[in-house]
């Protein structure tokens, strides 16, 4: 949730995660694979161990699990 001073709701966390993987996918086909392998990286740190990832709570796992394999994703496609 949002408490001070610099913390935001997960919700913004993999929404910056699926709109970092867009803004790479535009960039030319050389640049895209190291980068989108290091964000896939960046969120395999966070999977829970029953595999899912948690947003908060009002939406729960399935919206934090949907964008991070969205994500993962174009890093595999890559």
């Amino acid at each position: 949730g949002w408490t001070p001073p610099r913390n935001v709701s997960s919700y913004f966390r993999f929404f910056a995660y699926h709109h970092a993987a867009r803004a790479i996918l535009r960039l030319p086909k050389a640049q895209q694979k190291e980068r989108l392998h290091a964000l896939r990286a960046d969120l395999l740190r966070s999977v829970e161990p029953d595999g899912t990832w948690v947003d908060y709570l009002g939406t729960g796992k399935p919206y934090g699990t949907a964008m991070a394999l969205l994500v993962l994703r174009w890093a595999e496609d890559a």
